[in-house]
């Protein structure tokens, strides 16, 4: 791979994170990271999970109450060095539950990446908060496109 296409493969690592959580694909989720790879969530939500499954699993438990969640990656930054990175992505997220409750928040994610055989995987993901708003979003919410295109 050149310089070009691992900036790209990157991205859409950083990508597949937030359309896997969007739309809960599970499996994909779980392929984005290596077998050992850390998930560190900081305050106010304060979490750790370790290994692609342990991962999975517990963002899948944190989601279980959720009506929709809409997760959105802005302006990543990518230092590449040989067969590992750092990137640096700015994050929007907008969450409402069943029971009415929801959060909005704004925060940065500081990932740690290996270029293994299949591509580039997360090794270490850590979120930090920058601002957080235990606020439901306002509006209907419409779940009728998360069924427009068929598993793969």
């Amino acid at each position: 791979m050149n310089e070009l296409e691992d900036r790209y493969a990157i991205r859409e690592l950083v990508e597949g994170w937030s359309d896997g959580a969007n739309h809960r694909d599970w499996a994909a989720l779980e392929a984005l990271f290596t077998d050992d790879a850390v998930w560190d969530v900081g305050a106010p939500l304060s979490f750790q999970a370790q290994g692609a499954r342990p991962i999975v699993a517990l963002l899948r438990e944190k989601m279980e109450v959720a009506e929709f969640v809409v997760q959105t990656p802005h302006a990543p930054r990518i230092w590449l060095n040989g067969h590992s990175a750092r990137a640096r992505t700015t994050i929007h997220e907008i969450c409402r539950f069943r029971d009415g409750a929801g959060l909005e928040m704004r925060g940065t994610y500081y990932d740690e990446l290996l270029r293994l055989a299949q591509g580039w995987r997360f090794r270490r993901r850590v979120f930090r908060v920058t601002c957080f708003n235990a606020v439901a979003p306002a509006g209907q919410a419409f779940s009728e496109g998360q069924q427009l295109w068929p598993e793969r």
